[in-house]
């Protein structure tokens, strides 16, 4: 798991977008996104707010299209001690060779009472917004 997004994530660049945001939908995302692009960037992924709660993930193309990945929250859970939170889905990426389903969170780094990324989570629950 790893955190991404925001105007100080350089290893994101600064005209680098979101896969499930952009001009037709990005009144869906206000909740996860800053009101004014950063300077220097145009990409929304520089723009998404860092206090925010929102998820990337290898989504499965089939059973989770973009049509239904926007109009969803997901529930996110730490194995290790329970805790759940809501967050918006950004961003996604198939990579059918894989097996594990990587995770960037960044409202788990926002919240978490430890700040250790090596927690084990599931994405367990889909609910419309």
């Amino acid at each position: 798991m790893s955190t991404f997004g925001g105007p100080d994530d350089y290893g994101v660049k600064p005209d680098e977008g979101l896969a499930l945001v952009n001009d037709s939908n990005i009144g869906l995302f206000t909740a996860v996104l800053l009101p004014q692009q950063p300077l220097g960037t145009t990409g929304l992924a520089r723009r998404l707010d860092p206090a925010a709660e929102y998820i990337a993930c290898r989504w499965d193309y089939h059973r989770l299209p973009p049509e239904y990945l926007v109009t969803i929250e997901v529930d996110v859970t730490n194995l290790s001690n329970g805790r759940t939170l809501k967050a918006r889905p950004v961003d996604w990426d198939q990579q059918p060779q894989r097996e594990e389903l990587p995770i960037s969170l960044r409202a788990w780094s926002q919240h978490s009472a430890s700040k250790q990324m090596t927690s084990v989570v599931w994405i367990f629950q889909y609910s419309m917004r």
